[in-house]
């Protein structure tokens, strides 16, 4: 039996290489890290709410919203890549991240934190507001006040816009929208 396999695995020939001396044999679809590209990133982080082993956070340090990428907790499933809407990560086929630094297998990018005019409070980047801002623009919308407050600010002041519109119906004689 064994001389059967034997025989076999000669016939066959080598199946691997000598890998680190000579480079592996990667196909087009082979999935390695991610490189961050800062140009791009507007610190959305639609990349930290879609990664299942938590490679990617999003953290207010400061008056700063930074982006960090783990590649050391990295499944390299790359639904980070694929659900970035500004194409800030890079997928490449490398998968040797091998150091003696254990910061090298960080890679952060660092955006201006917008502050909410109401309570002072980091909820956005500058550089987020300002597309949003953009885009509003370009469809002929002008950003509303509200929009640059943070969640909790946006809805203490609509459920007042609500308050108010209710106590207004209710002066008229109007009530729960029946005449």
């Amino acid at each position: 039996m064994i001389h059967r396999i034997l025989a076999l695995a000669l016939k066959s020939g080598v199946a691997t290489v000598r890998y680190p001396r000579q480079p592996p044999i990667l196909t087009e679809e082979f999935r390695g890290f991610l490189v961050f590209d800062p140009t791009k990133c507007v610190g959305c982080g639609a990349c930290t709410r879609v990664c299942p082993a938590n490679a990617m956070n999003l953290e207010i340090r400061g008056n700063e919203i930074v982006v960090e990428y783990f590649a050391g907790r990295c499944i390299l499933c790359h639904l980070c890549f694929y659900a970035c809407p500004f194409g800030a990560l890079v997928a490449t086929t490398s998968f040797d991240r091998t150091t003696t630094n254990f910061e090298d297998l960080f890679d952060r990018v660092a955006h201006e934190g917008a502050a909410c005019p109401s309570c002072g409070s980091i909820h956005a980047t500058k550089r987020l507001i300002q597309f949003v801002d953009l885009v509003l623009k370009s469809e002929g919308i002008e950003i509303e006040d509200r929009l640059r407050l943070c969640p909790e600010c946006r809805r203490i002041e609509a459920l007042r816009a609500l308050n108010a519109f209710r106590i207004g119906m209710e002066r008229e004689g109007v009530e729960h929208g029946v005449e």
